[in-house]
């Protein structure tokens, strides 16, 4: 079974970053600027422990696919996109 369609995902936003835990072994995050590039990308933790090799490029599918179930798990759950970005 592909990791992404494992049952055990996990979304949160905080301060306008979003992330998304898919299995044991995916991680989407998106960081907009200037703390990030603005785009999801894809970590395979399994592999990529330290999140640095980004897979977004190579799996375009899954960006669109977490684009979409990231819009309906803000519509489903209210979340408040913020239009700043805070610093930690």
């Amino acid at each position: 079974e592909a990791p992404w369609t494992m049952p055990r995902n996990h979304m949160m936003e905080l301060l306008g970053k979003r992330a998304y835990r898919a299995g044991h072994s995916l991680k989407f995050v998106h960081m907009p600027p200037p703390y990030g590039n603005g785009e999801w990308q894809i970590f395979d933790l399994e592999t990529d422990l330290g999140e640095s090799t980004d897979l977004a490029g190579d799996f375009p599918e899954l960006v669109n696919r977490i684009e979409d179930t990231w819009s309906q798990y803000a519509d489903d759950n209210n979340v408040i996109s913020p239009d700043w970005v805070s610093g930690y």
